[in-house]
C-alpha cells in the first residue's frame, strides 16, 4: 500500500487531450492510495463532495480524466498495469468503481 505517492511526469499533450499533439506537458498529481494486488495496481482517490450515494456515480464522471491520469503514470512509473480505479465519497461512504 503506498499513501500519498507525488508524481510529477513528462507526458505527450495528445495523450491527455485529443489532437493535443506533440508538445509535452508536466503532469503532476499525489494519488491518494494506491494497492498492489494479483494483476495489477488499485487505484483510490477519497473526496469530499457533499453528495448522496444514489448521487455518487454520476459526481464520478467528473473524476474520470484525473484517475485517467493517475493510472496513466502509475504504469508508467512502476510497469505494472491498473486493475480498477475507485473514487470514496467520505460524507456518504459510497465507492464508485471508474
Amino acid at each position: 500500500v503506498r499513501r500519498e505517492f507525488p508524481f510529477t511526469l513528462l507526458v505527450r499533450a495528445g495523450e491527455l487531450f485529443p489532437g493535443g499533439g506533440d508538445d509535452e506537458l508536466l503532469l503532476q498529481g499525489v494519488v491518494d492510495c494506491c494497492l498492489e494486488e494479483p494483476g495489477g495496481l488499485v487505484v483510490v482517490d477519497y473526496k469530499t463532495d457533499a453528495v448522496t450515494a444514489e448521487r455518487a456515480p454520476v459526481r464520478a464522471r467528473r473524476y474520470l480524466p484525473q484517475m485517467e491520469a493517475y493510472s496513466r503514470a502509475l504504469t508508467r512509473i512502476t510497469g505494472k498495469p491498473v486493475r480498477e480505479r475507485i473514487l470514496y465519497f467520505l460524507r456518504c461512504g459510497a465507492a464508485v468503481s471508474v
